[in-house]
């Protein structure tokens, strides 16, 4: 009798000749794929913005204006391809109300990454990496934090299909669309990324 165990929750004994427990392992495998497709993927990133100076129109948004100290947000998906269905743009700063777009990428993107630098994404040495953009709507606020939403439902450009690269994470470089002069040194820009893999 050999165990052909695969996993935790897939092992079994089997009494069979190599063929057949070939044959059950590869059911045990197509199960553990068809759960692993339909399972839902949310993915976090913040950055305290260097925001130094109001931004123009089409200003980078990240957390060092430094030359080439900027950074990309970074999300986690895992491998595969993943369909996003809705994401939120948060700012830790009341009654900002600007539209951002996030480029996203499978690898760290070349493109113009410091805070208040004119944006270049996606640039001409991103396209092969380049997955698409989320155009979030202007943010609004009650009293809190100034956030934006957006779903299948609405303008931004969802649903989305995104594949990481081999580190399983995809890379976003924020701009805003319009100028903001309520910044506030620090202040928090995060986004929130949910889907399914599939």
């Amino acid at each position: 009798m050999t165990n052909y165990g695969l996993g935790t929750n897939l092992g079994k004994t089997v009494d069979l000749n190599e063929q057949a427990a070939r044959n059950v392992l590869e059911e045990d495998i197509v199960h553990a794929i068809s759960e692993i497709k339909g399972e839902t993927v949310i993915a976090y990133d913040e950055k305290k913005l260097a925001a130094a100076a109001d931004y123009a129109a089409e200003d980078v948004l990240s957390e060092s204006a430094t030359d080439g100290a900027g950074t990309a947000f970074k999300f986690n998906i895992g491998k595969g391809l993943v369909r996003l269905t809705k994401a939120i743009a948060f700012c830790s700063v009341t009654a900002l109300t600007p539209r951002v777009t996030l480029y996203l990428s499978n690898s760290p993107p070349t493109s113009e990454k410091d805070d208040n630098a004119a944006n270049t994404a996606p640039s001409q040495g991103d396209w092969q990496v380049f997955e698409g953009q989320l155009d979030f709507l202007g943010m609004e606020d009650l009293g809190g934090g100034s956030s934006s939403v957006i779903t299948v439902g609405t303008y931004g450009n969802l649903p989305l299909d995104v594949v990481a690269g081999v580190d399983g994470y995809i890379y976003g470089i924020a701009v805003t669309r319009d100028a903001i002069t309520g910044e506030a040194a620090g202040m928090l820009l995060g986004f929130k990324l949910v889907g399914k893999r599939i």
